[in-house]
């Protein structure tokens, strides 16, 4: 038993002075901006978002939507979703292709009444799709945001 342990220390100390490997991998740049839309149809709403990119496994990617919606008039909604898009432009910016749509129903959901001025909510989400790091566009990616109801 004494012979074991003789060799247990000089193994410990020698597992001591290996460093882990450390591994930085980029997170695929989306272009994030901050944009309001107004929507104007029956009803009238103020949309603020922003989506941001992150790692949910160590080589998969998804876009985290947010959101902050306000009523602007006291018109009934019935329901109403929040909608993310993930364009990925071509090199002259001239089309897009869809990688996501993802769809949220805020309303009913929520606690807010939508036929109150004023009325409010916020919140996030994640995108329906995921994506490997390797496969992540070379193109420029955008996203955009929008209400139905």
């Amino acid at each position: 038993m004494a012979k074991a342990f003789k060799w247990l220390i000089p193994l410990i100390l020698f597992g001591c002075q290996l460093e882990p490997e450390t591994v930085y991998v980029e997170v695929p740049v989306l272009l994030e901006t901050t944009d309001t839309l107004f929507v104007t149809r029956e009803a009238s709403f103020a949309l603020a978002t922003v989506a941001t990119m992150g790692f949910i496994t160590d080589d998969t990617v998804a876009c985290t939507y947010e959101y902050s919606v306000t009523k602007l008039d006291t018109i009934p909604v019935d329901s109403l979703f929040v909608i993310g898009f993930l364009l990925e432009w071509n090199d002259e910016h001239t089309s897009a292709t869809i990688m996501d749509s993802t769809r949220k129903n805020i309303w009913p959901v929520n606690s807010r009444d939508w036929t109150t001025r004023w009325a409010y909510s916020s919140g996030s989400f994640k995108s329906n799709n995921k994506w490997a790091t390797g496969d992540w566009p070379t193109n420029v990616v955008k996203y955009s945001m929008g209400l139905e109801y």
